[in-house]
Order: C-alpha cells, then sequence, then structure tokens
C-alpha cells in the first residue's frame, strides 16, 4: 500500500507581497554547524543576498547552534518570502557540500505567515529571546549570531 503524503505548505501566493512569515530551518542530525563564526557570516550574507533578490527584509534572524529562525517581511507586492527560504537553503546546502561535507540540513522547513502586526512582534520576540531560553546568554543583545537585514533592529526592537 503506498502512503500519499498531504501537502504542508499553504498555496504559493500565501507568501507574496508585503506580508510576515517567520521561518525555521533545521540541520540534519542535530550537528551544530551555527557555533563557527565563519559559518555564519557566509550564511548571513546569502540570506542577505536572497531576501534583496525577492525583495524582502528580514525583520529579525537567529542562528541557534542547530537550527535557524527567520523573520521575513514582504516590502512590495511582487515580494516572494518562500523564494527567499528555497533559495537560501540552495545556496547553502551548495555550501555545506563544498566546504563542509559532513553537514546539510533536514528537509523543509517550518513556517507562519502572520496573521497581523501583533503576531508578527510575537514571532520576532520568540526569535530574538531564542538564546535566552536555551541558556546561551542572559541577555538576547549578547549573542553574536542574531540580528536582521534591510531594517535596523533597534526599530525592530521599538515595537518590542
Amino acid at each position: 500500500m503506498r502512503i500519499k503524503e498531504r501537502p504542508h505548505r499553504l498555496p504559493p501566493e500565501t507568501y507574496r507581497g508585503p506580508i510576515g512569515v517567520a521561518f525555521t530551518c533545521c540541520i540534519a542530525d542535530h550537528q551544530s554547524p551555527f557555533v563557527e563564526p565563519v559559518i555564519v557570516e557566509t550564511f548571513v550574507s546569502i540570506l542577505s543576498e536572497q531576501a534583496a533578490r525577492f525583495d524582502c527584509i528580514v525583520a529579525a534572524y537567529c542562528f541557534m547552534p542547530d537550527h535557524l529562525h527567520v523573520s521575513l517581511r514582504g516590502r512590495s507586492e511582487d515580494a516572494d518570502a518562500l523564494k527567499v527560504m528555497k533559495a537560501f537553503k540552495y545556496k547553502t546546502g551548495l555550501w555545506f557540500g563544498k566546504h563542509r561535507p559532513d553537514l546539510g540540513w533536514q528537509k523543509g522547513f517550518y513556517d507562519h505567515v502572520y496573521r497581523n502586526k501583533q503576531d508578527g512582534l510575537e514571532q520576532v520576540r520568540y526569535i530574538l529571546k531564542n538564546p535566552v531560553r536555551a541558556g546561551l546568554v542572559d541577555d538576547f543583545r549578547d549573542y553574536p549570531f542574531l540580528g536582521s537585514i534591510g531594517v535596523d533592529l533597534d526599530e525592530v526592537l521599538s515595537d518590542l
């Protein structure tokens, strides 16, 4: 008997336009590459390129040791948050293959489309406080692997 897999993603048009989406991407086998600054710096650069390519800002990102949280917001009707994440995972997967073939992403990712501004702020708050909840720092501002792209993090924080 063949098991039919249910689609777990919303229709692609859901991720287009001036909307906000939180994504979580996990590393396969619970390895922890995001304790190495060179990997995080490289991946932040790739995330920045892909966000600009698909007209999104990164309201917040946080590279935890074995996973990534990112909040994207479309800047125009042409923005596409889903394409940002797919292109980011593809390009960083190539980087892993070339530089660290022992590492890779788990298949797929989790996402949450924001229902309203308050929902988006709660998701950003969750992302930024992740290192505190994990016991890595006492204040999220001390964690070296989080930030924003295309918007000032202090501006994002002023809404929190």
